[in-house]
């Protein structure tokens, strides 16, 4: 009977300690993402295409994705606005679960004018599903787009840029 006990004891004992082990992983914690490049000053209308291939509306700001259909997604964000002089253009990425959030500025804000940039990312190690896209612009302007890597391997959401006209 005291071996029984034991055993149970001991059997409850592992699965405890088995189970305590256990954690959900978070589906971003190998996710990368970088710059990979930007236009310089541009005027509205001067491409039709995003570098990723996606149609963009070119007298808007836009974003733009594509994915591979297992773990490399693209983003284009297109008609950013930013200083004409901006010495280097960089973005702060971080993610959380559902939302991968990117923060555009200027290394330095050299000029006294504004222009308008497309600017491509690259991400890895994002499984499907579903996700937002934040951009915080440097205005203070924040772009959301949220959409479902398991059904659109493409997509592209839009916004009216009339009320702005960069100065050259």
């Amino acid at each position: 009977m005291k071996f029984r006990v034991w055993v149970i004891c001991f059997l409850a004992a592992g699965l405890l300690f088995y189970l305590a082990g256990c954690k959900k992983a978070n589906l971003f914690d190998s996710a990368d993402g970088s710059l990979t490049g930007h236009s310089g000053c541009k005027d509205v209308g001067k491409s039709s295409v995003s570098d990723i291939g996606v149609p963009v509306q070119t007298e808007q700001e836009c974003i733009a994705y594509q994915y591979d259909g297992e773990d490399i997604l693209l983003v284009y964000h297109t008609n950013s606005v930013l200083n004409c002089c901006p010495e280097q253009i960089l973005a702060e990425i971080s993610f959380s679960t559902g939302l991968i959030s990117i923060s555009e500025r200027e290394q330095v804000k050299g000029c006294k004018c504004l222009c308008f940039y497309d600017i491509s990312y690259r991400f890895i190690n994002i499984p499907p599903g579903v996700y937002t896209v934040r951009i915080t612009c440097t205005d203070g302007t924040v772009r959301e787009y949220t959409f479902d890597l398991g059904t659109s391997l493409t997509g592209t959401l839009c916004w009216d840029t009339a009320l702005y006209q960069p100065e050259r």
